[in-house]
This record gives structure tokens, C-alpha cells and sequence, in this order.
């Protein structure tokens, strides 16, 4: 079984910026579907047997404190 993680950047992935966290708020909706399918051998069509659809809300504020 595969399990896939959700992963959220905390800075920008570019040379000319620090490598420090920056970011203060993240929000994130997304919608994900999965297939159950299977495939006629002789012919190579695919037919849909069942379709799994979920969303996912995520919402992350982060509090600087000094001294950290």
C-alpha cells in the first residue's frame, strides 16, 4: 500500500533567497480522486468500477515568538 504525505514548503525554493522558515499563514484546499479501474487484456480498454473523491482543508497560522 502506497500512503503519500502532504508537504508544505516553508520558504521559497530559490537560490536568491534565505533558507530560514518566512512564512506566517498557509492555506490549502485541494480535491483528490482515486480509481478503482480495471482493464480488459485483449481489448486494453479501461472501465471505472468505483470513484473515491475527497477534499482536504488546511489552514496553519504561525506565531513567531522572540528568543526562538
Amino acid at each position: 500500500m502506497f500512503v503519500r504525505y502532504i508537504q508544505v514548503t516553508w520558504y521559497i525554493p530559490h537560490s536568491d533567497y534565505s533558507r530560514e522558515p518566512s512564512l506566517e499563514y498557509i492555506y490549502r484546499k485541494q480535491r483528490f480522486y482515486t480509481f478503482l479501474a480495471l482493464r480488459d487484456l485483449n481489448t486494453n480498454v479501461y472501465q471505472i468500477l468505483k470513484t473515491v473523491a475527497w477534499m482536504m482543508e488546511l489552514s496553519i497560522q504561525v506565531l513567531l515568538l522572540s528568543g526562538i
